[in-house]
């Protein structure tokens, strides 16, 4: 529900580890019989020497891993501190809890890392195009994910990594679930931000790779953007073509259109795009003012901002049927008007006004939008 709130498209798969425990059975037995992977006390653990590759996604030191330097020294008879479990043995009281399954090597339940392998491959194949996740996954598990999967498949894992920072709270400090300190999306919809606008501040109000900070300054400044643009899109929708278009203007239009592809090719870099496409938006706004934008013009701008909104996805998101709904009450109220039944038309416009609907004249006609 929180996804489809934030317009975020649905996966086709939502794969459960404990629907997928033959996959992984099969992945460690082939790591065992490839001698990529030896049973300890009951466990089995992956061997670290055979990947030689290990540690080149976050840079590690392997020669710098000692006891207690990011992994676990636990007290099981592990060959190396770093070898990482694929298997655990059953322990009392795990299959009360249904954290049991009969495998070739023991009863038992399969290591963390080992259930994003099987499941991957299982529907992904043995590459993945891309592979994203937090910055805090990076090591160790995406690099345990690395040497299981290559060592069994002998194929490249993924061609490509995205590592998100965190989001943190106004302080800078990191939002951490166990500490208790993290805000919800119902917390932040209750308080009566729009969606659309954290949506934009998510994506586009600094670089996946740096720490976001969430307050409700950065929300509300996320909304006016999301508010700019809306009214940008309308009004160039709007807008009768001038007889003759600026030359300049227009390919000033397509750089900036050249620009913000360049922008997300380099590394997905959204909020320098972004930030391009706001300064076109001052230069339009006057250039549509002194009646510079023709046919053309027009035609460049709208391609640019649905090129951009097929990222952003804030610019034509709308609830079911509410511009329909309010194009109607639009014309009831202009119908009202010309009828001089002025009561009817402010009834229609305090009516949209408490839902959260702002009607402005201009020359181009009603205009209307979200306010709270």
């Amino acid at each position: 529900e929180d996804m489809s709130t934030l317009r975020a498209l649905r996966a086709e798969h939502y794969p459960r580890a404990t629907e997928h425990i033959p996959e992984m059975v099969a992945m460690i037995t082939t790591l065992l019989e490839q001698g990529n992977a030896y049973m300890a006390d009951g466990d089995v653990y992956f061997r670290i020497a055979t990947f030689p590759a290990y540690g080149e996604l976050s840079h590690l030191d392997r020669a710098g891993l000692r006891p207690g330097a990011r992994v676990s020294t636990d007290k099981y008879d592990k060959e190396s501190v770093s070898d990482f479990a694929l298997w655990k043995k059953s322990q009392p009281g795990d299959e009360k809890l249904g954290a049991g399954w009969d495998a070739p090597f023991g009863l038992g339940r399969p290591g963390w890392h080992i259930e994003c392998s099987a499941m991957s491959k299982r529907y992904l194949g043995d590459t993945l195009d891309i592979h994203a996740g937090g910055i805090d996954l990076m090591f160790p598990h995406h690099e345990n994910e690395i040497a299981q999967s290559e060592a069994a498949n002998h194929k490249t894992f993924a061609r490509v990594w995205l590592h998100s920072e965190h989001l943190a709270d106004a302080t800078g400090e990191k939002m951490s679930k166990s500490a208790g300190a993290f805000t919800t999306l119902r917390d932040l919809l209750n308080a009566g931000h729009d969606p659309l606008a954290i949506r934009f501040f998510l994506i586009a109000n600094a670089h996946y790779r740096a720490r976001l900070r969430l307050s409700n300054e950065t929300l509300h400044s996320a909304a006016e953007q999301v508010r700019r643009l809306r009214e940008f899109a309308d009004r160039v929708n709007r807008t009768q073509p001038a007889a003759e278009d600026d030359a300049n203007f227009t390919a000033r239009v397509a750089e900036v259109r050249t620009g913000y592809r360049e922008a997300l090719d380099d590394d997905l870099n959204l909020p320098h795009g972004i930030g391009l496409v706001f300064e076109l938006i001052r230069e339009a706004n006057a250039a549509l003012d002194a009646e510079r934008v023709g046919e053309q013009g027009l035609a460049e701008l709208r391609g640019l901002i649905d090129e951009v909104d097929a990222h952003l996805d804030v610019v034509h998101a709308e609830e079911p049927g509410l511009a329909e709904e309010v194009e109607r009450l639009i014309a009831e109220r202009e119908d009202a008007r010309k009828s001089r039944d002025f009561a009817k038309a402010d009834r229609i416009r305090e009516d949209l006004r408490q839902r959260g609907i702002a009607l402005e004249d201009s020359k181009e006609g009603v205009r209307w939008r979200r306010v709270k």
